[in-house]
């Protein structure tokens, strides 16, 4: 049953156009995903839309394509990821970012160094605030709430140091 709801499920021009639009960019980068593997894919973005609770496909849900079209398993999987992400959920693609920039601060943040936590802390500040700024995303709510826990155990580990 829900396999059938899943196929029903219509596709907007909106992903429709994105999905084009992917399939052109992945050939510019030298990736062709065979007949067989865009067939899947077709099957395989409206199931994960209907997982999601959708009531019809949008590019966001293309995402999960990023498992489906490529062929060479060396590189071709981060370049279609990286395709992907562009042309159907550049939001995604901006909270991935933002996550990593704060990976790197928290990478490099001394807790014992008081001046180096407070500006390890300013800086996540800023990318907290710049998530805050992509509203009604669950995927930047959630890194959000990451980076809060995040600053916090650096301050506590501050505090400790001290």
């Amino acid at each position: 049953m829900a396999r059938r709801h899943a196929r029903n499920l219509p596709w907007t021009a909106d992903a429709k156009a994105a999905l084009e639009q992917v399939l052109a960019e992945l050939a510019r980068e030298g990736v062709r995903p065979g007949d067989r593997r865009q067939y899947k894919t077709v099957g395989v973005v409206p199931a994960a839309a209907y997982l999601a609770g959708a009531e019809e496909v949008h590019p966001e849900h293309l995402e999960v394509a990023r498992h489906c079209l490529w062929d060479d398993p060396q590189e071709q999987p981060l370049t279609t990821a990286r395709v992907i992400a562009k042309v159907a959920n550049p939001p995604g693609m901006r909270v991935s970012q933002l996550l990593l920039e704060a990976e790197g601060v928290l990478a490099a943040a001394d807790p014992k160094d008081l001046a180096a936590a407070a500006t390890a802390a300013a800086k996540l500040g800023e990318i907290e605030r710049q998530l805050t700024a992509l509203k009604g995303n669950a995927r930047a709510d959630a890194a959000r709430a990451y980076l809060r826990d995040q600053l916090k155990q650096l301050r506590l580990a501050s505090l400790d140091a001290v």
